[in-house]
């Protein structure tokens, strides 16, 4: 029973980092209509970016920098890709996407080298019991800290300005920028929080595994799993699926076998679409969030 609860910790914690990117990920495409393919990578940078502060300060402000720094790497893929992309096909716009996760991969290999690397935690180290099972800090924080991000970003999107005229972009983009909302800088706006939301993904992440200028690439497709099955218009949907995935890959790799761990993902996707092919979420017609 200790080994069935630490595997479920396990999966909610990797589900709640892979709920962070994707909902990156689903507030670019609601805002914009683009697909970013580089917010795996934007994981991976903010986790170097983190590891590079912690030798200059204190933990919880290398935090908030990277956040920052993130902030501003995603707002500039807005203006570098996407504004000048802006009338041409989705496609296309995916492709220079990914060509920035390409970019990014080999400027961190070499800046850092291709090596694997640790990163310490800001959120403390050891375990807790919890029911009689000992459960790492980081990972009661990784769950605590995505549950509050998520709380506010449906605070953020149902009850304010910013989130009703995001709102409008993603249900009739046209008609909202007649009405005057201004989509470039919501553009920003939202590319900006992708990478803030990939930063901290990266923070959490990172100390418990070795990164790598490469692992962006795993990432994003787990993180594309999840959108597949929740659909890129509910962030709701999308963390469920996370989770849900997180917790199959960690109990499939303790009970079946450790050799298809980054498998897991996938074939639980495909038995979730034969069974549900409209996703978890979308029969949920009056999904907002």
């Amino acid at each position: 029973m200790d080994r069935f609860i630490a595997l479920l910790f396990a999966g909610f914690s990797t589900g709640a980092v892979y709920a962070l990117v994707a909902s990156g990920i689903v507030l670019v495409h609601k805002a914009s209509g683009a697909v970013n393919f580089a917010q795996g990578d934007l994981l991976t940078l903010g986790a170097f970016v983190y590891l590079a502060f912690t030798g200059a300060m204190p933990p919880m402000a290398a935090v908030g920098l990277t956040i920052v720094v993130l902030f501003v790497a995603g707002g500039a893929i807005e203006r570098i890709v996407f504004v000048p992309l802006r009338d041409q096909p989705r496609l296309t716009v995916a492709v220079a996407t990914f060509g920035i996760a390409l970019a990014i991969q080999a400027g961190l290999t070499v800046w850092q080298g291709s090596d694997p690397q640790s990163v310490p935690s800001a959120f403390g180290h050891g375990s807790v019991d919890v029911f009689g099972t000992p459960l790492p800090v980081l990972s009661l924080w990784t769950i605590l800290i995505t549950a509050i991000v998520f709380a506010g970003m449906y605070a953020l999107f149902q009850f304010t300005q910013i989130g009703r005229m995001v709102r409008a972009l993603a249900a009739d983009r046209e008609v909202a920028v007649l009405y005057g909302v201004p989509a470039s800088g919501l553009n920003f706006l939202t590319f900006g929080l992708s990478g803030a939301l990939a930063a901290l993904g990266g923070v959490l992440l990172g100390p418990s595994i070795a990164i790598s200028p490469m692992m962006g690439f795993s990432i994003v497709l787990f993180v594309f799993a999840a959108v597949t099955i929740g659909g890129f218009d509910s962030m709701g949907g999308v963390a469920a699926s996370a989770v849900v995935l997180g917790v199959a890959q960690q109990l499939l790799t303790g009970y079946v076998s450790s050799a298809y761990t980054n498998a897991y993902p996938f074939l639980v996707m495909l038995a979730l679409l034969l069974v549900r092919p409209t996703g978890l979420a979308r029969p949920i017609a009056a999904e907002r969030f």
